[in-house]
């Protein structure tokens, strides 16, 4: 019945309508995605491997601007079970990738694209997003063909299907794709695309589909940059910086932050015992090269430069380094779960609970992590407040420049 109705609609449509050439559907959704400047849309997507099958909503918004970037602007959040599962932005210099289960924002400069796009799903973006022609005849290797006209609630849909092969010797790679459009608004009602591999002697094989059915359009919305800022997102989360200049940056911000007490000045000396009930003097590491390490058990930031300064200390022990960990936040907790936090992290250096407000305050530690370099003459060399992923390599070169 339902088949009867979609043909009496078509071929009552085509006595309004006149049947349009792929050529001219083309060129009117060419210029279509040219005329589109931004957008809101949803849409219902649906994703296949060989392994399993997702159903994803994704809102998305998006802005294109005079750049010669590919990628616009744009915020996309999805949700699965009309749950958030992650909300990605683009701002066209920082991509941020927050997950909502790990409370963890990932963030990226645009000069990492290429391993960041990896994270978008791009067959499941909207196809005006993008600042290149939709649909291209004039590129090689794909193949365009206008295939038979379908109905879409109520609405007269063209479907145009793109094929893309790639061979070598052994493997091809088959691209499919087929964008049902309207041939009244021409916007994209649908995409469905597939890839497909075949090795050589072997049936073809679905790597992986997607059906992407847009649920509302918003053509040409009014969007505030701020839109596209990962922090007009407001739940709680930890930012953790994944490009190499970002972290430089950082890493030179935080040890700038700390450099006021630091260099040149003779470091104070403390008697204290360590995990061991060993008095540990910092005069007796005269002719050593020495780090300070302010830490306390709850910050995680602090554990990881433990077990980084623990590695530095196992290459380094030989030629003169040494290690002491200072504790002044968690001085009340009692000795047996002091030696379990040292056991349990693997810490062989020295490790020392500490009376606060006293090398607290000397020191001028106001934040956690810090820690201070000591040279062989007893004078801080080195300091800095904070962790990142250079922790490690920057604190090397210090060591190694000390020694």
């Amino acid at each position: 019945m339902k088949r009867i109705i979609a043909t009496g609609i078509l071929i009552l449509s085509g006595m309004l309508l006149q049947a349009q050439s792929l050529d001219e559907i083309i060129a009117h959704c060419n210029q279509q995605a040219k005329q589109t400047n931004s957008a809101y849309y949803e849409a219902l997507i649906e994703i296949k491997t060989q392994q399993s099958k997702h159903k994803y909503l994704h809102k998305v918004s998006f802005k294109k601007t005079k750049t010669k970037q590919h990628l616009p602007k744009f915020s996309i959040m999805q949700l699965h079970n009309n749950l958030p599962d992650y909300r990605q932005f683009y701002d066209q210099r920082n991509f941020t990738l927050i997950d909502y289960a790990s409370n963890v924002a990932k963030q990226y400069r645009k000069e990492d694209i290429d391993v960041f796009e990896r994270e978008i799903e791009v067959h499941a973006l909207h196809p005006y997003m993008m600042k290149s022609k939709l649909f291209d005849k004039k590129k090689k290797y794909e193949q365009i063909t206008l295939l038979q006209d379908t109905v879409i609630n109520g609405e007269i849909c063209g479907r145009i299907e793109i094929r893309k092969q790639e061979k070598n010797k052994t493997i091809w790679l088959d691209r499919h794709e087929i964008y049902t459009i309207s041939l009244s608004s021409y916007q994209p009602m649908a995409v469905k695309s597939e890839i497909r591999t075949c090795k050589q002697g072997t049936k073809d094989t679905v790597q992986k589909s997607y059906e992407v059915n847009f649920l509302r359009l918003d053509l040409n919305a009014a969007f505030s940059d701020n839109h596209f800022d990962y922090r007009s997102d407001k739940s709680p989360y930890t930012l953790q910086y994944m490009s190499y200049s970002a972290l430089k940056e950082q890493w030179k911000m935080q040890e700038k932050d700390q450099s006021s007490f630091a260099y040149g000045n003779k470091a104070v000396s403390f008697r204290l015992p360590n995990s061991n009930n060993e008095i540990v003097k910092l005069e007796d590491m005269k002719g050593k090269v020495v780090i300070l390490a302010f830490y306390y058990n709850n910050c995680s930031p602090c554990i990881q430069m433990l077990s980084d300064l623990e590695a530095l200390y196992q290459s380094y022990k030989e030629k003169g380094l040494e290690v002491v960990a200072l504790n002044p936040i968690d001085n009340g907790s009692d000795s047996e779960q002091f030696n379990k936090f040292v056991k349990r992290n693997r810490l062989n250096y020295h490790v020392c609970s500490v009376p606060r407000k006293t090398l607290e305050e000397i020191y001028l530690v106001y934040s956690y992590p810090t820690i201070f370099i000591v040279d062989k003459k007893g004078k801080i060399c080195f300091s800095h407040q904070g962790y990142n992923a250079l922790f490690s390599l920057e604190v090397e070169k210090a060591i190694k420049k000390a020694l």
